[in-house]
Formats: structure tokens, sequence, C-alpha cells
């Protein structure tokens, strides 16, 4: 992966790709494990148990689950301590794994850790490997386990699994690689062991290049943003920016392209090369899009930024907040937050896509693919003539042959790499076997396990759940017909909806599953919260939820105005990643007001078709009406089909409109003067 400089040229092109480069691995995994194996922490008193029955209701809040979408929900035992409320894990799996690296390699240095604040991480944290847990990777089920590790057939329900991740220390000689190695091995374990990694597609594998220099990394985010669509064919459906199942891990670096300088940006699924040209973004679009502090240009081979590092990931990991993500959102497939660092941090680039692996062959290719596109920007940025893309348009402009059109192809790449053949006919074979990745299989499928909501508590256990079915995809957030997964009848009421069925009605699976019984709505005015766009927009739905609480229960605390920052700060502990544009989702909205109030009142999802709550009515909890607006797809049909009869075409059928509006917008709720709530 990396070799010395020897009577090599200076200067020449051979002489920067064989520059070594430090870097370091964040490998994420899901580590199983025998209950005999398992530890208290020293942080806990003596009189702490082990707990396996945990119910969902408990496991779906912090502390246990505080990372949305809510799929991820915390899948491991717990722990009762002497004040008898149950408690996720801390350190107590990580040190295990900790414990059988430190006796089996003796002679390197591991810290287990529960979280490294960004105040801390100074460069000597990272002389150590780190094992830390990895709160995006939820842990897997009981078959899933016994499918990784056969030998946790013998007793499946005394082994549980819990997600982590591995980071090493700064890694340049050859001999330290062979670190990875004997450490990926042992994360493993062998066949007698109680223990035991393996990976899921909820994992990553991410690799930090240490790049330092400011015209270097400028020279690399030009690299990143031609290329991006063709590097993500040497990843898994699974590990693309463009999928659904991936969007809350990371999305393109191109964002800032795609955004209007006129109002708050909207984010696009599709940022494609083909896509940005279809919007009609020229060069003088991209330079009008740039802010007063930051001027760029892609024309002539540039990249040119008045700023400094911060503005470049302000671009590159676009966009950026005042308060949260003041250098851009690291939830990108390269993160460039990493290179704006204090002089006591390490200044790296973090390469996010890849799918979490423990193969050597994998790991070692992935690391010298873009170690070598940080020795490509080092002789680029000495020598931005021998660029290959020297404009913009060059990307899909026309080549000499009629008919033809110029292509980026991420071979060209590697062949500017200069690798030997052997990586191009690895690299070759991952893009042919992902080219024929099926839907839904296992190179496209997101992993998310779904079947602990079948684990009920006493309470619970009486009323009919049904989460035994499959969830649907997504979560639905507003009325529309959409497609599921795999080819059916039409579905009916309380069906999951399939792939190619365009459904007729709500999904029936969503979490909002019960529909509220004498619910009319002509009894009830909704009021528009906000038309403002911004973060007023993504406060709608906390705006919602004050005033619905101020119109339906005045006398509640939770009516009072001034706790809106209180709300906001929650549901970001819910949602860390909260859209200018969708606001916070259903589910977070549903989960605040649960913990908010600890299940006094629960949030009832009004829109056209009536109205839904998460679970029976006569369950826990008063009904909180929130209405959710939106288009009714029978309506825009109607008066599609309308237009067309006036017209004296296609009289008398409907119009089948692909993809109503998506979003929503909250809006609160209050019932007319002289009409009480139904008993």
């Amino acid at each position: 992966m990396s070799a010395t400089v020897s009577k090599i040229s200076p200067g020449s092109k051979e002489f920067y790709l064989k520059q070594p480069h430090n870097y370091s691995l964040g490998i994420e995994s899901v580590l199983a494990f025998h209950e005999s194996e398992l530890g208290l922490s020293s942080n806990q008193t003596s009189q702490s148990t082990l707990v396996k029955d945990l119910s969902y209701e408990v496991r779906e809040h912090p502390p246990f689950t505080s990372i949305s979408p809510t799929s991820k929900v915390y899948r491991s035992w717990g722990v009762v301590g002497a004040d008898g409320k149950p408690q996720p894990y801390k350190l107590e799996p990580l040190q295990i794994l900790g414990k059988k690296l430190k006796e089996a390699l003796p002679n390197l240095s591991f810290k287990v850790l529960d979280s490294i604040p960004p105040t801390e991480k100074d460069t000597d944290l990272y002389n150590s490997w780190i094992i830390r847990k990895a709160s995006s990777v939820a842990g897997a089920g009981e078959q899933r386990i016994c499918d990784e590790l056969p030998r946790a057939k013998k007793s499946p329900k005394s082994w549980d699994s819990f997600g982590i991740q591995v980071a090493s220390p700064a890694i340049t000689a050859v001999e330290n690689e062979f670190q990875i190695r004997n450490v990926i091995d042992h994360m493993a374990g062998h066949e007698n062991d109680q223990y035991g990694c393996f990976t899921t597609n909820q994992c990553g594998f991410s690799v930090q290049v240490g790049c330092s220099k400011f015209e270097v990394i400028q020279k690399l985010a030009l690299i990143c943003l031609v290329y991006e669509e063709e590097i993500s064919h040497l990843h898994p459906p699974c590990r693309r920016h463009d999928e659904s199942d991936s969007n809350d891990l990371f999305q393109s670096n191109r964002l800032r392209l795609l955004a209007s300088v006129k109002h708050v940006p909207t984010m696009y699924k599709d940022c494609s090369t083909s896509a940005i040209i279809q919007r009609g973004i020229t060069i003088k679009h991209l330079e009008e899009l740039m802010s007063s502090k930051c001027q760029t240009t892609i024309d002539n081979n540039t990249l040119k930024y008045q700023a400094d590092k911060a503005d470049l990931a302000r671009f590159m990991n676009y966009p950026a907040g005042k308060n949260q993500y003041t250098t851009g959102n690291p939830n990108r497939a390269v993160n460039f937050t990493t290179c704006v660092r204090t002089k006591d941090q390490q200044c790296t680039v973090e390469f996010r896509q890849h799918r979490g692996t423990l193969s050597i062959e994998d790991i070692e290719n992935w690391v010298e693919f873009v170690v070598n596109l940080v020795r490509l920007a080092e002789y680029y940025a000495e020598y931005p003539e021998n660029f290959p893309v020297q404009k913009w348009e060059d990307t899909t402009g026309s080549a000499p042959a009629k008919g033809k059109r110029k292509r980026v192809r991420v071979f060209d790449l590697i062949d500017e790499m200069e690798l030997p053949n052997a990586k191009r006919i690895y690299w070759e074979g991952r893009v042919a076997k992902y080219m024929c990745s099926e839907k839904g299989g296992p190179d496209d499928r997101s992993d998310d396990e779904l079947d602990i909501r079948r684990l009920q508590t006493p309470e619970s256990s009486k009323l009919s759940d049904p989460h035994s079915s499959p969830r649907p995809i997504r979560t639905f957030r507003s009325p529309g017909s959409v497609k599921g997964q795999s080819p059916s009848e039409k579905s009916k009421e309380g069906n999951t909806i399939d792939a190619g069925v365009w459904a007729t009605e709500h999904f029936t699976h969503d979490g909002f599953t019960w529909k509220v019984t004498n619910f009319n709505m002509d009894e009830w005015n909704t009021e528009y919260t906000d038309t403002r766009l911004g973060r007023s927009t993504m406060m709608c739905g906390i705006n919602a939820l004050v005033q619905s609480f101020q119109a339906q229960y005045p006398e509640s605390p939770y009516a009072n105005p001034k706790r809106k920052d209180e709300y906001v700060n929650l549901a970001k502990t819910i949602q860390p990643t909260i859209s200018r544009k969708e606001g916070v989702t259903d589910d977070t909205l549903e989960r605040l007001i649960s913990i908010l109030t600890k299940d006094e009142y629960r949030l009832v999802r009004v829109d056209f078709s009536g109205a839904r709550r998460w679970d029976q009515e006569g369950g826990p909890g008063k009904s909180l009406y929130i209405y959710i607006s939106g288009h009714d797809p029978f309506q825009i049909q109607k008066e599609k089909a309308a237009k067309q009869e006036a017209k004296g075409k296609g009289k008398g059928k409907e119009t089948r409109i692909e993809n109503p509006n998506p979003m929503g917008h909250w809006e609160s709720m209050r019932r007319k003067d002289g009409i009480k709530e139904h008993a």
C-alpha cells in the first residue's frame, strides 16, 4: 500500500505516486459474544445485573437509542443497577474485545472509549488502536448471529451483539501494515472463541489520509467532484449516495452545486453529472452559486478559493450551520471537515463510502486507492495542466467522433494512478459484480432488522401487534401513491404495499397504524405554522407541537412557547440531521412527545385520509392531534382527468400520476368553537 522513494526523478509523476502517506482506518462491525464473556464496567455497582428482556418501548428511546432512523433501534441486552432502572451497555462489550486484543497482541496499544469528544481528538490519542461504540450500527438478531458465527448455534439464547468501531493509529511504514492483518484476524475470532466480529450493511469502513497543504486539498476536492459518480461504481448500491437506504449515512459532495443563491438550498437526490447539466448548471452558474467568501470556478482546471480550509470544507460538506456543523456536515461520501483542525490535531481527509468489511483484500485495495487519490492531488497541484479534465464540460462534452460523447470513467482514474494490472482486474471485478446486484439483494438492502418489535412487555402483549408483518421501505410522511418491494396483487387496507403496484391508500404498517374512530375533520381547524423557508421550516414540527398543546391542552406545561429550544435539542438527539426542507419526521415527533411527556400524550397524525395513532385507542396517553398537509393524489388524478375530458381525450378515465409532492408540512390543530372532545 505504501512504498519508499528511491532513485526516482524528483518532480516526475512516479515520484509523487511513490510518496509515503499517513492514514488511519475506522472499521465498523457487529461484535457478537457469549454472555459468559460479559463483565460489568468499574463505574457500576456490584449490584448491577444483566437484563435480556427489555421491551421495545424502553429500547426505542434515549439513552438506548439516540439516532434516527428508528430502524436502528438499540438491539442489545442491558443492565439494571441499584436504582432499579434499566440502562444500555456502556463499556462492557467493548471491554470484551479490548481484553482479547490486548492478550493476543501485547505489543500493540489498545484503548476502550465510550466516545471521543471533538476537543480531545489530539495527535497523542491516535497513537493507539481505539475501540468504541458505533451508534449507527444497531447490532444483529439471533438468527443473523447464528448465520455469521455457526459456533453460536449451540446456545443462541446466550449470545448477544453490539455495534462497535475499531480505529487504527496513524500507519505509514510497510511493517506497520501487518498490524491491520493481525487486528482483523483477532476481531473475527476463531472456531472455539466465545466472541467474534462480522459486518452488516449498516457498517462502514472509513479511511483518513493525512493531507495538510491547502493547494493539495483543493485539487483533491476537484477530483472528488469530477469523478464522484464514477467512483460510486466501485461500491455496492447500499453505499451510494443516490440510494435512499444510505441517505442517513452520507450524501453527495456535489450538493453545493445544486443550491440556489436566492433561497435556502434544497437537497436533491440526483447529483449525477447529467442531472447537473440538465438543470442548466454551467460554469457561469457555478461562479454565481459561490458565496462572497468562496469564489469558485472549475473552468481552466482551477478550483480557487479566497478563504481557507474551513470555507473549502463548507463547500464540499455543504450545508454548514451556525450552531451545528459549522464547517459542514461530515456525513458526506468524502468528509473534508477533518482537514479543519488545530495545530495539535492531525489534518486529514476522510473517505467514508466503503461498506464495512473484515476482508484484508478489500481493505488493502481501498486504502491504496484513496491514498493514490491524495498522491494524484499533490501531482496535479504542482502540474495543473496535466489534470485530464481541463473544463467541467469535458465530463460530457462532444468527442471527435460524431454521435459519441466523452465520458470520464473510474478506470481512467485508475490508469492515472499507474496501478499494476492485477489491481485493475480487482476493480473491474467489483464494478461488474455490483452492476449485477439485485434489488433488495445482499448488496442493495439496508440490513435494518425490525423484528425487535415482537418483544413485548406484559402490558403491551395484550394488544395485537401489526409490526409482526414487514414494515415498508421508508417512513410515510404525506399522502401519496408509492411503490413497495415485490410484485403482488393490489394491496387492500391492512396489507403491506409491494413493488410495481400503485397503492390507492396509505401504508398501514408505517408506525401510525390504528385509525382513530369517530374522527371528523369538519370539527377541526388547522393553522399553517410558517410560510417562510430556512430555520423556520425546520421548526414547523416544533411550532405545530407547541401550538397544538396551546389549543388542545392549554393548561399543560408543554404548551409553554419558551420551551421550544428544549424541544429542538431533544429532537436533535433523536434525529441528528434535521433537513431544512423536511424538518422533523413523523417518527421523530412521536418519539419526542412520548419522551417529553413520559407517555402522558401520544401523537395522532392527521392527514386527508383520517387520523392515526401509533398504538390502539384506549392505550396509554392522551391524544395530541397534529396535521400534516400534502397533495391528495386522488384529487390530483380527478383534476387531471377532468382536464383531459374537457379536451375530449381519455373521457371517463383516471390518469395515474407518479410521485405527487412527497413532502408535507406540519400544522397545528384546534377544535372549532362549541365542539367538545369525544368521550
